[in-house]
């Protein structure tokens, strides 16, 4: 398993675990979940692309429901366009 994938799986579970009280109200707002993106840096092109990679990545992650991680270089030759 690529570090990326381990680190995002252990982020997800960690604020899974969390408990966030509203102060306001002293009620929980239910359980927390986290989409993730992961791009892959390639030697030599604009840092600025690497981040669309990633920021590609995260909407799929999105698109394809809640608490979920997506890694560019998995994605359909389609989405990644």
């Amino acid at each position: 398993m690529p570090v990326a994938d381990a680190l995002g799986i252990s982020l997800r579970e960690r604020m899974r675990k969390k408990t966030i009280l509203n102060r306001s109200t002293g009620k929980l707002p239910g359980e927390i979940t986290v989409s993730i993106g992961i791009g892959q840096y390639r030697i030599g092109e604009p840092v600025a692309d690497f981040f669309a990679w990633a920021d590609k990545a995260l909407y799929q992650a999105k698109r394809d429901g809640r608490n979920r991680m997506a890694r560019e270089d998995l994605m359909a030759a389609s989405d990644a366009a």
